[in-house]
């Protein structure tokens, strides 16, 4: 991991330089090399219990628990035990962009904290934890009701995916799909990623931080770590390769007139297959919902970018690609 940059001077050239000790264990402290200065790094510079723990506290609280659950579960989770007047001026802090807030009621009214997200883990060559927000997905319209059947039978094992079925991976398939025009903007997704990524202690918690928040705060989200596929027989149909194909949608977003398959990629603005990815995975979820394509947007971004092309477009640059 880099070496972090200097909060006194912005200097880049900073080395570790013994530990501190906190309420929550020893801190690796750095010094800077330009200005001499000592620092411990923080995504959280103004806060001494750890991001992970400020941060559980909005996204509890969008699940309907109460402060003394919040307070109860972040100490035996991280082992601290903050104040309720601290838990609440956390909520307040980085509560603003959640768009799931003003729903708090209606989702106590509607269920348990504890059964509102469902979850099962595919071992699909790693580890996907894929997980229903209940209380979004009964508030599907109903053009799209079929995602929401999809989404329930692949959570009770109605349709059961074997990953040795699928020769071929959404993320790793070379199919040269020309790059589309792309529609970039700052927006939701992006701040929202900003926050959720504090909480992330390494690189490989970005996607289960990412996807905590997305799924409890943002309105949209009904669903994340969704397995969508294509059988042999539409893959050789479609792409003209065999073996079927399996793939996981990062974030499945559902709007009143909208179905929006986005994932999540760091350095967003220097991908160039993403596009590829996301066409793959708007097909086989039509496929799998029978909705069509023109309803369907392809995304993905980090915490600085979001770009965007409509699935019909994508579909087809494919088919072009293919004629060619």
């Amino acid at each position: 991991m880099a070496a972090p940059i200097c909060p006194h001077c912005n200097s880049a050239s900073t080395k570790r330089k013994g530990h501190r000790k906190t309420k929550n264990g020893p801190r690796q402290m750095y010094v800077c090399v330009r200005c001499g200065k000592r620092f411990t790094p923080s995504p959280l510079p103004l806060y001494s219990y750890p991001p992970a723990a400020v941060l559980s506290a909005p996204v509890l609280h969008c699940l309907g628990y109460t402060l003394r659950h919040i307070q109860s579960r972040i100490k035996g989770r991280f082992g601290c035990r903050p104040s309720l007047t601290v838990i609440s001026k956390w909520i307040k802090a980085f509560g603003k962009l959640s768009a799931m807030a003003k729903h708090r009621d209606e989702i106590q009214a509607f269920s348990s904290p504890s059964r509102l997200i469902v979850r099962r883990l595919f071992k699909h060559r790693q580890n996907y934890l894929f997980q229903i927000h209940r209380y979004k997905l009964s508030n599907v319209p109903a053009q799209y009701s079929a995602i929401s059947n999809y989404l329930l039978s692949i959570h009770s094992g109605e349709i059961g995916i074997d990953p040795g079925a699928f020769s071929n991976r959404s993320s790793s398939l070379p199919v040269g799909i020309p790059h589309p025009h792309l529609s970039s903007a700052d927006t939701y997704p992006s701040r929202l990623a900003e926050t959720a990524l504090k909480s992330a202690r390494n690189n490989y918690e970005r996607h289960s931080a990412l996807q905590r928040f997305f799924i409890a705060a943002d309105l949209s989200t009904v669903a994340v770590e969704v397995p969508v596929f294509l059988t042999p027989q539409e893959t050789k149909t479609i792409l003209k390769t065999d073996g079927g194909l399996l793939g996981h949608i990062d974030f499945l977003q559902v709007l009143k007139h909208r179905v929006t398959v986005l994932d999540y990629k760091p350095d967003a603005h220097k991908e160039k297959r993403a596009h590829e990815q996301l066409i793959l995975y708007a097909i086989a979820l039509s496929k799998r919902t029978g909705i069509h394509l023109r309803e369907m947007t392809c995304a993905w971004f980090d915490e600085n970018h979001y770009y965007s092309f409509p699935a019909a477009y994508g579909y087809s640059l494919l088919r072009q690609a293919l004629a060619d």
